[in-house]
C-alpha cells in the first residue's frame, strides 16, 4: 500500500493506492477508493506524443491498409453507428465537437445541414486522413491540435465526444475541465471506452494466463482503466454526472463466425446488466452519456 501523493489517484483524488501489476517493463497501480487501474508512472510526454506521431497509426497489416483504415474506419463502424443514435437521440442537431476525431470517421454519421461538426487531432497522419476526408466540406472543421491548444468559445458545443481517447491523456480531469468550459449547459458528452469489469476478467488474473501465456495482458498503450465508479467520480471533479451507459460490442473485425459470436456475447453482457439493474455490465466496450453536473 502506498499513500504518497505522487501515486494519488487521478480520479477520486485517493492517496490510497496499491501495486495491481508489475514486470520490467511497467507498473499499474489500483486505487483502494475508486478502483481506477493506472500506469505509473507515467510516461514521458514527449515520448507519449510521438509515439502518437508515428507508430499508434501505422499501417497494420501486409497489403498496406493502415490501421485508421481498419480499425477506425471499417472495424468500429458497428459501434459508431449504435454511438450515434444515441446522441441524436438526445440531440437531433447543434454543434458537435469530437475529441481525438483519427479519420474522422464519425462526421460520416452527421452529414445532414443541422450539424456543424468540429475534430480535433494531434497526430498529424490522422489529422491528414481526415482533412483528406472531409476537408473540402464548410461544415467540418478540423484542428491539428491537442484539445488545450485549440481555442474555442465558452459554451459553443451542444455534444462533444470522446470516443476511445479519454485513457491516453495524461491529465483527464484537465481534459474534462476544458470540456466543462465550453460545452453548453445542457450539452451532452458522451464518453466511449473498454469496459472496465469485461478486460479486467479477461486480461488479468488466470484466463488471461490460459488465453495469453500471462498474468496480464492489458494493453500497453492505455494510461488508464476506468469503472464506472472511477469515471464517475472523476466526471463529478470536472463538472459531470453519467446519466445513461450503454453497452457496446468489439470491433467486427475476423470471420463471420467471430462477428456472429461477439454479437451474441454482446446481447447477453447487456440482458445479465438489465436484470442486475446495472450491477454487472460485461459488455466490451461502453459509452457513457454525460450531463453537466448542474443541468
Amino acid at each position: 500500500m502506498n499513500s504518497s501523493p505522487e501515486t494519488a489517484c487521478v480520479a477520486c483524488a485517493g492517496l490510497e493506492t496499491k501495486v495491481f501489476w508489475s514486470d520490467e517493463n511497467r507498473t499499474i497501480r489500483e486505487c483502494d477508493n475508486c478502483g481506477l487501474l493506472f500506469l505509473f508512472p507515467q510516461p514521458d510526454p514527449t515520448a507519449l506524443h510521438a509515439e502518437f506521431q508515428s507508430a499508434y497509426f501505422a499501417s497494420s497489416n501486409g497489403g498496406g491498409a493502415t490501421r485508421l483504415e481498419l480499425e477506425f474506419e471499417e472495424w468500429r463502424r458497428g459501434a459508431l453507428a449504435r454511438i450515434v443514435r444515441s446522441i441524436r437521440a438526445l440531440r437531433p442537431a447543434g454543434r458537435l465537437l469530437d475529441v481525438g476525431c483519427a479519420s474522422g470517421e464519425i462526421f460520416e454519421y452527421f452529414r445532414d445541414e443541422d450539424w456543424q461538426l468540429y475534430g480535433v487531432e494531434p497526430s498529424t497522419l490522422a489529422f491528414a486522413r481526415a482533412h483528406e476526408r472531409f476537408g473540402s466540406e464548410p461544415r467540418v472543421h478540423l484542428f491539428n491540435a491537442y484539445l488545450g491548444d485549440a481555442s474555442f468559445e465558452p459554451k459553443s458545443f451542444d455534444v462533444i465526444t470522446v470516443l476511445e481517447s479519454l485513457y491516453y491523456m495524461p491529465d483527464p480531469c484537465r481534459e474534462l475541465s476544458d470540456l466543462r468550459r465550453i460545452i453548453k449547459d445542457d450539452g451532452l458528452l458522451a464518453i466511449a471506452m473498454p469496459g472496465y469489469t469485461y478486460h479486467r476478467v479477461r486480461h488479468s488474473g488466470p484466463l488471461s494466463r490460459v488465453l495469453y501465456g500471462t498474468r496480464c495482458s492489458l494493453t500497453r498503450s492505455h494510461l488508464f482503466y476506468f469503472s464506472t465508479r472511477s469515471l464517475a467520480a472523476l466526471l463529478k471533479r470536472a463538472g459531470f454526472r453519467i446519466c445513461e451507459i450503454v453497452p457496446l460490442g468489439s470491433s467486427a473485425y475476423g470471420s463471420s463466425f467471430g462477428r456472429l459470436a461477439r454479437q451474441a456475447y454482446l446481447t447477453f453482457s447487456a440482458a445479465l446488466e438489465r436484470m442486475t439493474f446495472g450491477q454487472i455490465n460485461l459488455a466490451p466496450h461502453v459509452l457513457y452519456l454525460c450531463r453537466t453536473a448542474n443541468s
